[in-house]
């Protein structure tokens, strides 16, 4: 199973939190970093 068939099968909502954690991940290493 590959990572791209998951995000093709996945409804919009679910691809939209998954979008929102890797921006809420993405700002938790930025803060870290700085």
């Amino acid at each position: 199973m590959s990572s791209r068939e998951e995000r093709e099968i996945a409804p919009p909502f679910l691809v939209q939190l998954a979008q929102r954690c890797a921006a809420v991940a993405e700002g938790q290493t930025e803060q870290n970093e700085r």
